[in-house]
């Protein structure tokens, strides 16, 4: 193997200029200088500038030098130069490739070619740059100098990609506190893309706390700060407000169950259990662990690594990595990586284990490992983790999980939402198939943000989700049970507090019953309540309000869906709506999370916006003063239509997988936080039927239950 100096004399090497920190979804220009080596490049040959498959630096274009995103390449060599940007033009996980074939004359050493970001020769206003932080951020360059189609990496440019100005506040409190015991509260100062923004000295007013305080955030706290409270009171919901004034921010916590201490019971943890670190290497996984535990003010994580693209010595650093960040009573740390197999033989799947160190099974071979330990199809996966206190989450990223595979003593969870989008149809499916499974959510990003995984500009269309557990203990041994006894539920990403039981049952059990079940649910939201769903299997069994007559003059504009199951999943929903003898008074965005995402032009008449999704919904509520005969015309690349306000709501169904655009009344909703209802299933039914609530908030957020099953006892008593 060639050293580093060996490289560079050899086949060239590159350099960024300005070599500056690089704040993260700024608008910039930069050069990416490649220096041709001893070798040269060919006629015929090429080189690439890379891009990792977690990173959202955008899809670089050449067509039109006014918008953004313009590349150019040149050379001052005798070569001509043809590029193009392939989103699939390399290996993983360096996929993303600006592609450059050398044609006409072969470079010399010493030649250049200049990769131009941003090039404002005709009035680009730049690149917008990835918008999360990477420490050592690499524009990776490979050369294939003999026109053989083998490329090799050269030295290459790193830069740190870091946050912007302070554009918002993120409180976090435990779910579940005793009364009259202290607990630590965290808080995060984000920037506008959700990366933590460090600044000036802040000072934040917390009210909502038995005694008023105040956290200072300190310039070398990276935007952190923890602070001890108190509730000395009874039990009930609590929530605390944060402010800074110097700021002009404002946040308020997620809810908090106070409890007393002779109640006991179980307590509410949260955690990421699908996500990896932002680049390889130990420090950046280190990296990812202290993310977890201190800025997202998680219970429980683990990392999840593709396993085929992990070496032995990799995987050893994680496991040393998972346990000197594992402490019992306050961070759990649970050892795990990604089996992606092809969809053909199972798919991909989250393997989580209970124990300190466990052994690594791969679906292929790479370059990263030797081979001797391949498990596929599926069910060799199986095999191989009996008897190991593992389990598998079956999730719907690419490749999806195949349904056709089932272990009932493995496969106990199934992912409902991520950064990729929702996914509720896989849970439907094992449903359907009588699956016994609970459900998770997770950030299934390589962001370097387990917890908190916002969506870029990238493939990520959404807030990562989260999974809470109802455990005994914060230790691995009682959040891994908590996981396998499917005692959890999923949110998509806000700290929902849900419970659900079915005559004292609690999620994910399975009971034999010898009467109708009654149910109990108790929510407390991050916003208003819109609606409360029970599903009997895959039907409605009811809902919460039962009716719902819509607010005065507000409408409701939602689109969503997925263009597949699989990859690809995105769809694309640029576009806009105008209304005809009506005025638009007032617009809030729907179901974005996405600072480059949401409403671009607004005036009384029409609004313009920009959106993807993948499974979930995006969306506005608009307030409207109209006259009777008002109409709406909503004007996206897939579909066009107008429609009268009188005749709503209004459904128009797209394909795909579940792609739909609906012009509704705004829902009135509950009109409340926190929510208690009692349903009663009018008859009990034969056999074993799965019982689980889907909640949904004014805002768009949600959080589903694992099921509890009910089976009946073939007579009602």
């Amino acid at each position: 193997m060639l050293t580093h100096e060996e490289l560079r004399s050899w086949y060239g090497w590159a350099e960024l200029s300005p070599g500056d920190p690089i704040v993260a979804g700024s608008l910039g220009r930069w050069r990416i200088i490649f220096h041709a080596g001893r070798y040269g490049i060919a006629a015929g040959g090429g080189l690439k500038l890379l891009f990792r498959a977690t990173s959202d630096w955008p899809s670089f274009q050449g067509r039109d030098p006014y918008e953004e995103n313009f590349l150019t390449v040149s050379t001052g060599g005798r070569s001509k130069l043809a590029w193009r940007y392939d989103p699939r033009g390399h290996v993983q996980p360096w996929p993303k490739a600006v592609l450059v074939d050398v044609s006409q004359w072969g470079l010399d050493e010493g030649d250049t070619v200049t990769f131009y970001l941003g090039d404002p020769e005709g009035g680009s206003p730049g690149v917008r740059a990835q918008t999360f932080c990477e420490r050592g951020y690499e524009f990776r360059v490979v050369v294939d100098p003999f026109a053989s189609g083998q490329y090799v990496a050269v030295p290459s440019p790193r830069v740190d990609i870091v946050s912007g100005e302070p554009a918002r506040l993120a409180l976090v409190l435990p779910s579940t506190v005793t009364g009259g015991e202290t607990f630590a509260l965290s808080l995060r100062v984000e920037d506008r893309w959700g990366n933590l923004a460090a600044g000036p000295v802040a000072e934040v007013a917390l009210s909502g706390l038995d005694e008023p305080a105040v956290i200072a955030v300190m310039p070398d706290a990276g935007g952190l700060a923890r602070v001890h409270g108190l509730f000395r009171g009874g039990p009930g919901v609590r929530r605390v407000q944060a402010r800074a004034e110097r700021l002009e921010l404002a946040a308020e916590s997620n809810p908090v169950r106070v409890q007393m201490p002779e109640d006991g019971g179980l307590c509410a943890l949260w955690g990421e259990l699908h996500s990896q670190s932002a680049g390889e290497g130990a420090d950046l996984a280190a990296d990812w662990f202290r993310y977890a535990r201190d800025a997202a003010a998680l219970d429980f994580c683990s990392h999840q690594s593709d396993a085929s693209q992990l070496s032995a010595q990799s995987w050893q650093e994680l496991q040393a990595l998972a346990a000197r960040y594992y402490e019992p009573g306050r961070f759990v740390t649970l050892l795990g990586y990604r089996w992606a197999g092809n969809t053909a033989g199972g798919g991909a799947h989250a393997c989580v284990f209970r124990t300190a160190s466990a052994p690594l099974f791969r679906c292929r071979d790479t370059q990263a490992n030797e081979g001797d330990d391949i498990c596929y199809p599926l069910p060799a996966l199986y095999a191989a983790l009996r008897g190991r206190q593992a389990l598998l989450i079956a999730g719907a990223g690419c490749p999806a999980a195949n349904p056709e595979f089932y272990d009932p003593e493995l496969d106990r969870l199934v992912q409902v939402h991520s950064a990729m989008g929702d996914s509720p149809w896989m849970f439907a499916e094992a449903l359907a198939r009588g699956w016994q499974v609970g459900v998770v959510a997770a950030g299934d990003d390589g962001q370097g943000r387990p917890g908190v995984s916002y969506p870029g500009l990238g493939e990520q269309v959404t807030r990562g989700g989260l999974t809470c557990v109802y455990a005994t203990a914060r230790t691995r041994e009682a959040v891994w049970d908590a996981l396998h006894a499917r005692r959890c539920y999923a949110t998509t990403g806000e700290r929902i507090l849900l419970a659900v039981q079915a005559d004292g049952h609690l999620m994910g059990e399975h009971y034999v019953a010898g009467q109708a079940p009654r149910l109990t649910v108790r929510v407390s939201g991050t916003a208003e309540i819109e609606q409360v769903r029970i599903y009997r299997g895959t039907d409605l069994a009811y809902t919460y309000p039962e009716r719902d007559p819509g607010r005065t003059r507000w409408l409701r504009v939602r689109w969503g869906g997925a263009h597949a199951r699989d990859w690809p999943r995105c769809l694309p929903w640029d576009g806009n709506l105008r209304f005809e003898r009506a005025r638009i008074t007032q617009a809030i965005p729907y179901g974005f999370y996405s600072a480059g995402r949401g409403i671009v032009r607004q005036d009384e008449q029409e609004i313009s916006f920009r959106s993807v999704t993948a499974g979930n919904e995006n969306g506005l509520l608009i307030e409207v003063d109209g006259q009777p005969d008002a109409t709406l015309e909503f004007h996206v690349p897939l579909t066009f239509f107008s429609v009268a306000l009188a005749d709503l709501p209004y459904e128009r169904k797209l394909g795909g997988d579940g792609l739909f655009v609906r012009v509704e009344p705004c829902p009135e909703g509950s009109g409340r936080l926190d929510l208690e209802l009692f349903w009663q299933e009018p008859v009990l039914r034969p056999g074993i039927t799965p019982y689980y609530v889907v909640v949904r908030q004014m805002d768009g957020a949600q959080a589903w239950s694992s099921p509890i099953l009910v089976e009946g006892s073939g007579q009602e008593h």
